[in-house]
C-alpha cells in the first residue's frame, strides 16, 4: 500500500483527490495538511510514503520551505508537486531541492496517481512543460552548455526529442524499447546535466 499525504490549501482539491484515490487500490491518503505549519508535523506523525505537495498555501510560497524540510528531515519520503504555478524560479528551486516529480493542476486525475506509483517505484516524473521550464536558460546560463559541461548522449538525444513530443514515460520506453525504469534512469542523468 502506498501511503499519500496531501498538502493543499484548498479542501476541494483535497476531496477531489480523496475520490480518485477510491479508483486506485494500492494507494491510501493518510491525511492531508492546508498550511505549511501542519505539513511537516503530519509527515512525522503519519509517515508517508508521497507527499503531494501544492506550491502556494495560502498567500505565500510556503510549500518549497515544506518541500526543502522534508527533503532534509525524512529523505525517503517522495515529493510530487501538483500545482498550477510554472513559473521558472518555482521549478528550479524545487528541482534543485530534489523533488521527484512536478505535475500541473491541469493533468487528468488518474494522471496524478499513475504519478504516484512510479515514484513509490523509484521512478521520476515531470510534466512535459516542467521539463521544459527546466530546459529554458536562466539567469544568462544555458541549460546543457558547456559551463556544466553537459554533453548529451544519443539515447538521451533520442529521449528528449520524445518528450518534447508529448510521449509519456511509458510510450517513451515503448518506442526506444527499454524499460520504463531505463527511461528514468535516462531522465535522472539528463536532470543532472541540466542542473
Amino acid at each position: 500500500m502506498i501511503r499519500v499525504l496531501v498538502v493543499d490549501d484548498h479542501p476541494l482539491m483535497i476531496s477531489g483527490l480523496r475520490a480518485v484515490a477510491q479508483e486506485f487500490p494500492d494507494c491510501e491518503i493518510v491525511g492531508d495538511a492546508q498550511d505549511a505549519a501542519s505539513a511537516v508535523e503530519a509527515v512525522e506523525t503519519l509517515q508517508p510514503d508521497i507527499v503531494i505537495l501544492e506550491i502556494r498555501l495560502g498567500k505565500s510560497n510556503g510549500g518549497i520551505d515544506v518541500a526543502r524540510q522534508i527533503k532534509k528531515q525524512f529523505t525517503h519520503v517522495k515529493i510530487l508537486v501538483l500545482s498550477a504555478y510554472d513559473m521558472h524560479i518555482y521549478v528550479r528551486d524545487l528541482y534543485r531541492i530534489g523533488v521527484d516529480g512536478y505535475l500541473l493542476k491541469t493533468e487528468p486525475p488518474g494522471a496524478v496517481f499513475e504519478a504516484i506509483r512510479s515514484l513509490a517505484h523509484d521512478g521520476v516524473v515531470f510534466s512535459r512543460e516542467i521539463m521544459t521550464r527546466l530546459a529554458m536558460p536562466m539567469g544568462g546560463e544555458q541549460a546543457g552548455s558547456a559551463s556544466h559541461g553537459a554533453e548529451f548522449t544519443d539515447s538521451e538525444l533520442d529521449l528528449l526529442q520524445l518528450l518534447a513530443g508529448g510521449l509519456t514515460n511509458n510510450e517513451i520506453a515503448q518506442r526506444l524499447t527499454i524499460s520504463r525504469s531505463g527511461v528514468d534512469g535516462h531522465l535522472k542523468n539528463v536532470f543532472g546535466k541540466l542542473g
